[in-house]
């Protein structure tokens, strides 16, 4: 069975759905993870939120637990964690209207999705790529403007099979198995194949010297 619902902006409202049709109230901890999940997924509702969205949003807001939010959102970071956002910073590469970073080996394999959240707002940029390895897995998050090209439709381009990628107009990340294929190889191919279809021929340049 799956369950597939390209419209929504988070994994979050379809189980806040399942929940409440079968009458269900979450308990204030479980809410509070579905609401920081919804929340970080759409960006406070900013990034390809539907109505469902909204309305698990805001029901969800109503019977969480404020002080474990709190805990969450200003969880303390470790030095490793600085250590990698500076790393991710210096392998980032501007071409013309584009950023691709190469994140290396990483403790988390969400990395590459935060990376790209932060990247994103640099000023002219439409379109970055991050790419990170995680164990045996290579992972790829990408992020769009809003009103740009489609994040969803682009990653499909990317990642080929046995790799894994799905996505909406302006985030989109996926997943390649290594299995002892050469990663160096593999990430200049995905970055080829990227900068081909944002239509990018210049050379990269650092964004940080």
């Amino acid at each position: 069975y799956s369950d597939i619902r390209t419209e929504m902006g988070s994994t979050a409202t379809m189980l806040f759905q399942y929940l409440k049709a079968a009458g269900i109230q979450p308990d204030p901890i479980l809410a509070t993870a579905m609401f920081y999940g919804l929340k970080i997924d759409t960006r406070s509702l900013s990034r390809g939120a539907s109505p469902a969205d909204e309305a698990a949003f805001l029901e969800l807001l109503h019977h969480l637990d404020q002080q474990e939010l709190s805990k969450v959102e200003l969880a303390s970071l470790s030095r490793e964690y600085y250590q990698a956002l500076s790393q991710g910073l210096h392998s980032a590469r501007l071409f013309g209207q584009v950023v691709v970073a190469h994140l290396g080996l990483m403790a988390q394999p969400d990395f590459t999705a935060e990376m790209a959240d932060i990247l994103i707002r640099l000023q002219d940029a439409h379109a970055v790529l991050c790419l990170g390895q995680h164990g045996n897995t290579l992972h790829i998050s990408l992020r769009t403007k809003p009103m740009g090209q489609h994040a969803g439709k682009i990653i499909q381009q990317l990642i080929l099979q046995p790799g894994k990628a799905g996505g909406h107009s302006t985030m989109a990340g996926g997943q390649i198995p290594l299995q002892g294929r050469d990663t160096e190889t593999l990430l200049a191919d995905i970055e080829r194949r990227f900068l081909t279809v944002m239509g990018e021929a210049s050379e990269g340049v650092a964004l940080i010297t």
